[in-house]
């Protein structure tokens, strides 16, 4: 898993137990950053 934005226990197991459900290659915490914003709106095009 990426570096975790977050202490929530509660939110990290609920992302953990969903990401053994669904298998993803990669988990993306959206942290609201200007890179982040065009990294994902370059995605997008």
């Amino acid at each position: 898993m990426t570096k975790l934005l977050t202490r929530n226990k509660k939110l990290i197991d609920w992302v953990n137990k969903i990401s053994r459900m669904c298998q993803p290659d990669d988990i993306v915490w959206i942290d609201g950053s200007h890179a982040q914003k065009e990294i994902l709106r370059r995605l997008k095009s």
